[in-house]
């Protein structure tokens, strides 16, 4: 690699070409990518300056260069930038000028930040287009690209034959590219496949197989890498033996401390190898210490995976109520990280929006230019009027086409969040009943009342979930049509009011007004009763405990009125006209748990029984006063 980056750079002081320039420095940015990434983010922005010049912009060159930037983004775990970067590619997609390989680049980088995101489904798309183009215009290296990505992006769904598949796949594309760089990390990955669902005898052959291929300056790798990864398959089969001086010798390599993820991986699995030696106090200790250090790095995934491990040892231990509190650690830094991943998709999915429509503009002018060509030579109204029928069909089938897609994402996404969301109430329930089971004859009536808490919580936090994953699909498939019943006011508001102090324990700070008027009213009582809960439990959530909340109910004339008052967290400015959509969380929610989906289902019912809900909070720490205004009849059905 020396002798190759040697070659470049004196090619480039030879150049005089602008072309040329532009791609050297960019041949240069992508040869630096794993040796010096401040090197690489200069090359590229060297190269994106040169190729914009405004007398004689460049512009596959400008793309390219924006390419090389978007992999220094996408190498640092930064994938909003990549996308932005990506985002004006990919709007100039349907030009015609971009060359195939700058196009099929840009597609598996945007299937790197859409991994980067946890959004399998969409990463998949692109990895697709970039394998489509790669075989159509015989780019066998693009094509090694993509089957590695399309690996990644099922061993995300953790489909492993599919992953597994795909990597033997690039495995054959690199040999036939008789690239030991690729063969060595095509090779790498299928063995970490085979790890992953459990065949670690094969995984340690496919290691084996790869290591003659490893060239530390070209690859992200080091060789205590390839060891650490060995350990992994040994204690998976039980050879502690042959795991611990691997685990031993990565211990050394980054005990100065230069690199504390490293050693924090390293002392996880010193701490594996006491846990299945049944060295459990060992274990507790050295899992302890990879938490500190894990805490001073700020990487929340792994402190969520030691968190995990520890409540297992707890467990082990007998240490119940500390392997109670490990698994809280665990679902609130999942919490954390979910919305922060979901804040990233949400700006993902606003930037593939833009370049959407930017895109569509462009085929509309391409098709525009065809049909005025076409109008020149027939100039007959009949094919006007056909050309025009035929657009409105396209319109028509492009927005059910969108409008399917949404769909299909919708439930991508709600699948990946619930099977996060229902691990840790499930565990909190499984391990608090363990405590009352086992100890329950030891502990104060307060410290069960505590647990039972506990208990009633993660329940009640499991049945809200699924309610509204259920309303939240309804919205979306179908249209929401109001069953009405006839039933006195008073009637409807003091059953309301049993169910939601029944619900919430009978607290002291819920206070419930309403004039009990013995007037009959038509109105679809599930869903106004659904509206009510929602805030109700939004209001709760995101309100300190003890602090009052206030719930009215009202009849004025045709409309029933409900307003929704607490002195919780209060919503900034910013974050209001927006608090309604699907997903979204306040800036200021911290690691209050939440999905963004209660005030959506609100805004969705209300509406659905042609009523309006407005919000207003002073601001920050200032309280939230919720409004929703629905029409309903007055009077028994009528009759017939």
């Amino acid at each position: 690699m020396g002798d190759s980056i040697r070659k470049l750079e004196a090619r480039l002081a030879a150049a005089t070409s602008r072309d040329e320039k532009v791609d050297l420095l960019n041949q240069l940015a992508y040869a630096h990518r794993y040796l010096d990434i401040e090197k690489t983010r200069t090359f590229a922005t060297q190269a994106l300056e040169l190729a914009s010049q405004p007398d004689a912009p460049l512009p596959d060159g400008m793309a390219l260069s924006r390419i090389m930037l978007s992999v220094v983004d996408i190498l640092v775990g930064n994938y909003g930038a990549a996308l932005l970067q990506l985002s004006e590619i990919e709007a100039s997609f349907a030009a015609g000028w971009m060359q195939p390989r700058t196009r099929a680049w840009a597609l598996l980088n945007l299937g790197q930040c859409h991994i980067g995101l946890s959004n399998a489904p969409t990463a998949l798309g692109y990895f697709l287009s970039a394998l489509e183009i790669a075989l159509q215009h015989h780019l066998a290296e693009l094509e090694y690209f993509a089957y590695l990505g399309l690996g990644s992006v099922y061993a995300q769904l953790e489909q492993w034959d599919a992953a597994m598949q795909a990597e033997e796949k690039a495995v054959q594309l690199a040999r036939q590219l008789n690239d030991a760089t690729k063969i060595f990390i095509a090779t790498s990955n299928l063995a970490l496949s085979h790890l992953e669902r459990g065949d670690a005898q094969k995984a340690l052959e496919l290691q084996d197989a790869a290591l003659p291929f490893f060239t530390p300056d070209e690859t992200a790798a080091t060789m205590v890498n390839v060891d650490v990864n060995r350990a992994r398959a040994y204690i998976k089969l039980g050879r502690l033996d042959l795991a611990v001086p691997l685990v031993e010798g990565a211990l050394q390599v980054y005990a100065d401390g230069r690199s504390k993820d490293d050693l924090t991986e390293a002392l996880q699995l010193r701490a594996e190898l006491y846990e299945q030696a049944g060295q459990y106090p060992a274990a507790l200790d050295t899992f302890q210490k990879a938490l500190g250090l894990a805490e001073k790095t700020g990487n929340k995934d792994r402190q969520a995976d030691i968190h995990e491990r520890l409540a297992a040892v707890n467990r082990q231990l007998g240490q119940l109520a500390a392997a109670l509190d490990h698994y809280e650690a665990f679902h609130r830094l999942r919490s954390e990280m979910f919305n922060q991943q979901a804040d990233l998709r949400m700006r993902s999915l606003e930037m593939v929006h833009r370049t959407a429509v930017a895109r569509q503009e462009a085929e509309l002018l391409q098709r525009e230019n065809a049909d005025l060509e076409a109008r020149v030579a027939v100039r007959t109204l009949e094919l006007e009027e056909a050309l025009t029928r035929e657009q409105e069909i396209a319109r028509e089938l492009a927005r059910a086409l969108a409008a399917a897609e949404e769909i299909g994402k919708l439930k991508s996404q709600i699948i990946t969040t619930v099977s996060h969301e229902f691990r840790t109430p499930l565990a909190i329930i499984s391990t608090s009943v363990e405590m009352l089971t086992r100890f329950g004859d030891r502990f104060t009536e307060e410290r069960k009342r505590d647990i039972e808490r506990r208990i009633y919580t993660a329940v009640f936090t499991l049945r809200d979930l699924i309610q509204d994953i259920v309303m939240v699909d309804a919205t979306h498939s179908r249209d929401i049509t109001p069953q009405l019943t006839a039933l006195p006011f008073a009637e409807f508001c003091r059953d309301l009011e049993n169910r939601m102090r029944d619900d919430l324990g009978y607290p002291a700070y819920l206070n419930i007004e309403y004039e009990p008027l013995d007037t009959v009213i038509r109105v679809d009582e599930a869903l106004l009763r659904q509206v009510v809960f929602d805030l109700l439990s939004n209001a709760v959530k995101y309100s300190d405990p003890g602090y009052p909340i206030t719930v009215t109910l009202a009849l004025a004339d045709t409309h029933v009125i409900v307003v929704v008052t607490d002195q919780g967290i209060g919503i900034p400015a910013h974050d209001l006209p927006r608090i309604f959509q699907l997903f979204y969380r306040g800036s200021n929610v911290s690691t209050r748990s939440g999905l963004g989906l209660g005030l959506y289902i609100v805004d969705k019912l209300v509406h659905a029984m042609g009523g309006t809900v407005t919000v207003e909070s002073p601001g920050a720490d200032q309280g939230s006063t919720f409004r929703v205004v629905v029409p309903v009849k007055i009077g028994a059905a009528d009759a017939g």
